[in-house]
């Protein structure tokens, strides 16, 4: 159950990713709830994947390591799933060490260099030409993320086939 739970979590974050490149250029709203989504579908696979809970299984496995998902994958890095868990702590943090005369630039897609401002910080940003998304100025290539997405869905759906 839990490799077929991975595998419609890769669906889910397949489908919003789509809805990123469709949208991204026409409505802002449905872009950023559309990569929040997405990251959301990634951390929840991450979960899924070396959870402690479902590695108590027949082989004491990590369905990561069942599937053959390397532990250094984009996937597994657990800044942006923390960031979106912690999001409140995250952005307090950033406040309390630039001060509060700090610009803000928010829920901008374009290339960084069209929103350049001094000292300000990067809320969310989408540059739909690098797919680069940036939230609370860390940044994550998403098509990279949508690339092992993919590969771990199709791993799933291979084992699924043979096992079930």
């Amino acid at each position: 159950m839990g490799i077929r739970e991975i595998w419609s979590q890769c669906r889910y974050a397949e489908i919003a990713y789509q809805n990123i490149q469709d949208k991204s250029q026409a409505d802002v709203a449905v872009t950023f709830s559309s990569i929040h989504s997405f990251l959301s579908h990634c951390a929840l696979v991450s979960k899924l994947l070396w959870s402690k809970a479902l590695s108590k299984n027949s082989s004491n496995k990590t369905l990561a390591d069942i599937l053959l998902v390397d532990g250094s994958s984009k996937v597994a890095e657990r800044i942006f799933r923390d960031k979106l868990e912690h999001y409140d702590q995250y952005l307090k943090k950033w406040i309390d060490e630039n001060g509060p005369n700090i610009g803000v630039l928010d829920n901008n897609i374009g290339p960084k260099n069209f929103f350049n401002v001094s000292h300000a910080i990067r809320v969310r940003h989408y540059d739909p030409t690098t797919c680069i998304y940036t939230l609370i100025d860390e940044d994550l290539n998403l098509q990279d993320m949508y690339l092992e997405i993919i590969d771990i869905k199709e791993k799933a759906d291979q084992w699924v086939k043979r096992n079930c």
